[in-house]
């Protein structure tokens, strides 16, 4: 998706401020995982409880799947750790949260953790690990929660719509 750059949609959708930003994002993804894995169920505004799950891929060699896009810019991305549990079984034990920074120049994962790592999203203290794909500058962050009686783990992906205008 980066290296494609000004040829994706969702991220010239980004920066130019279109609507539906998270949208386009989403179904980059429905697209991507459908192509990749051709014998899953990948669903988009799946109806779960009160809410609608983003993005969910079924497949039989690694269950269920559950993704939730938010954009920087929403009132609401403080609590995704919660939303991302919610939608969660007591079979599942791990959900996974694609944060986009639409920021052109402000690197968001410091306050990002702020939220995620707040004692009112149940975090479990000393849980946020950094993970970094080797021989890359690619990263993600892991942190778990406990919403109910299991322990869940969410692992954030921060994307820099920006990039690499974006800097520290």
């Amino acid at each position: 998706m980066q290296k494609n750059d000004t040829n994706e949609p969702c991220i010239v959708n980004i920066r130019e401020n279109k609507p539906d930003k998270e949208t386009a994002f989403r179904y980059w993804f429905k697209n991507f995982f459908t192509a990749r894995y051709p014998d899953a169920v990948v669903t988009a505004e799946e109806a779960k409880g009160n809410g609608r799950i983003d993005l969910k891929i079924s497949h039989r060699l690694f269950g269920d799947k559950i993704i939730e896009f938010k954009g920087w810019w929403n009132q609401d991305k403080k609590s995704s750790p919660e939303q991302i549990c919610s939608y969660l079984t007591d079979f599942e034990k791990e959900g996974y949260v694609f944060m986009i920074n639409h920021l052109e120049k402000k690197e968001i994962v410091s306050d990002y953790e702020q939220l995620v790592t707040d004692p009112a999203m149940n975090y479990v203290p000393g849980s946020w690990k950094e993970h970094r794909f080797e021989n890359t500058d690619l990263r993600y962050y892991e942190s778990k929660h406990q919403f109910s009686i299991k322990e869940k783990t969410v692992c954030h992906f921060v994307f820099n719509a920006n990039y690499p205008s974006q800097k520290k």
